[in-house]
């Protein structure tokens, strides 16, 4: 029985090459923002922000996943967050979006 390649297959499985660690840790954080994004259709706030909060761990430099942080914690009030992760993801991602939720602020 082939002894499985730490890729999960079959030793010699030329499926996939191994990934990276920056990929895994993207895939992470894709994943907890994905889990995020789906408590807040359900409209559970707190736990959006847990899942959104590890995305952001997972990928601090990640626009998408700052800007959803910030949103959320601008709707529940907590400007000071939303605005110091707004500041420091600018530099790095000058969006629209960004700018007019730091307005918001």
């Amino acid at each position: 029985m082939p002894v499985p390649d730490r890729s999960g297959g079959p030793a010699g499985s030329t499926d996939a090459p191994p990934k990276t660690r920056q990929q895994w840790l993207q895939e992470l954080a894709q994943d907890a923002w994905q889990h995020g994004q789906a408590a807040l259709a359900e409209g559970e706030a707190a736990d959006a922000l847990r899942w959104l909060e590890r995305a952001h761990r997972l990928g601090p430099e990640d626009g998408v996943v700052s800007l959803s942080l910030a949103s959320l914690h601008l709707g529940r009030g907590d400007c000071a967050a939303a605005a110091d992760l707004l500041e420091r993801m600018l530099p790095g991602h000058d969006v629209r979006e960004a700018w007019l939720t730091l307005a918001a602020a």
